[in-house]
């Protein structure tokens, strides 16, 4: 059948042979939609270089009248990090009303109670371990995804993943002190499991607050390295004990 239908359309299209099949007449609304797109096409053959050129109104936000992309990201830093590349870097500088903080008056700005000066204030306590890894060589960001303060990076987050995972936990000469603020172990072990899930190491960073004696400069300002120096850190590697991996 499809052989003699063939034969048939090449009769008519020789003219020997006439097309009984009636054509169904173009519709009036085909016409109008083919004739506006013919309209659409040229129109937008002839303008061309018009509609190239012209900028959008939500294009004024994100570039320039030369056409050079306006950066509309942020950049933001944690308080330690400010603080780190300000006051030990000196490579940043911290301003306020138009005024220059120097590093007692950004210290003091930092603090989590500015009101009552604390030893153990967390500011305080993360700067240290934000420093003692940083002069280590470590390349330190928040933790908060994780549920800790700090990861540790050998080179950064776009080189690898973090290696440790870091609890600043504050530990106090008074026993009484540090045993009412101390986690118990189902805490830890909550952590643990959270961390070991994305294949971290847990460590445990203590850091011992100094006795109540403020240090004071010469102009009896607040002795920020004086301070700092006075903080000691000590750190504990936690690993879940598996009889299955660990059995020696």
């Amino acid at each position: 059948m499809e052989h003699l239908e063939l034969e048939r359309r090449k009769m008519i299209d020789r003219g020997e042979i006439v097309s009984t099949e009636i054509e169904r007449p173009t519709r009036p609304d085909e016409v109008t939609v083919i004739s506006s797109y013919v309209e659409s096409v040229s129109a937008a053959d002839n303008n061309s270089n018009d509609f190239l050129n012209t900028i959008r109104t939500e294009d004024d936000v994100i570039l320039t009248s030369d056409g050079v992309l306006i950066s509309q990201e942020y950049f933001q830093l944690m308080p330690v990090e400010a603080f780190f590349l300000s006051y030990s870097l000196g490579v940043l500088t911290v301003s306020e009303g138009g005024k220059t903080l120097a590093s007692v008056d950004l210290f003091n700005r930092l603090l989590v109670n500015q009101n009552f000066f604390q030893f153990d204030d967390k500011f305080i306590l993360e700067y240290v371990v934000y420093h003692h890894y940083r002069s280590l060589g470590w390349c330190v960001r928040g933790g908060v995804k994780f549920g800790v303060d700090f990861m540790l990076y050998k080179r950064g987050p776009p080189f690898s993943h973090a290696e440790f995972a870091v609890l600043v936990i504050p530990c106090y000469n008074d026993e009484i002190t540090d045993n009412s603020l101390r986690k118990d172990w189902w805490w830890n072990t909550n952590i643990s499991r959270i961390i070991g899930g994305v294949k971290k190491t847990l460590v445990f960073c203590y850091v011992e607050i100094p006795k109540d004696t403020k240090t004071l400069d010469n102009e009896g300002l607040l002795d920020v390295t004086g301070l700092l120096s006075r903080y000691r850190v000590r750190e504990i590697v936690y690993r879940r004990w598996l009889p299955s991996r660990n059995r020696d």
